[in-house]
């Protein structure tokens, strides 16, 4: 099984920079969530920001976990440089509306292995 790496989503969006991630945090806000994978000083930064309106909040009830056949990974899937080449690749060939991993076709899928083998597509 191939090990990932995952970078900080933060210093990826802003500077195209690949720092290795120190752990992954999870946000939500009316209902949509992300996964963040983050340096340590990030994290502390979201913690910071956050922590005062987490505490005044009402927490929710813990969902079920959705066990190991879940999205064990997140909604975006594993934040790597493959990844990220596939979904620029596939977002410019046809599926611009795309912003995850997780949701690519399989056609498009079908057709990135295509284009990285050197055939049509």
């Amino acid at each position: 099984m191939k090990k990932y790496t995952a970078y900080d989503d933060l210093d990826w969006t802003e500077k195209q920079a690949e720092t290795p991630a120190d752990r992954t945090v999870r946000v939500g806000l009316d209902g949509q969530w992300t996964e963040l994978d983050l340096t340590a000083e990030h994290a502390a930064e979201v913690e910071r920001v956050l922590g005062r309106y987490l505490s005044a909040g009402t927490a929710e009830p813990k969902r079920p976990s959705m066990g190991r056949r879940g999205r064990t990974l997140g909604p975006q899937g594993p934040r790597t440089p493959e990844n990220r080449a596939r979904l620029a690749w596939v977002q410019a060939n046809g599926w611009p509306g795309l912003t995850t991993v997780k949701g690519i076709p399989a056609e498009a899928n079908r057709a990135y292995e295509a284009h990285l083998a050197g055939g049509a597509g």
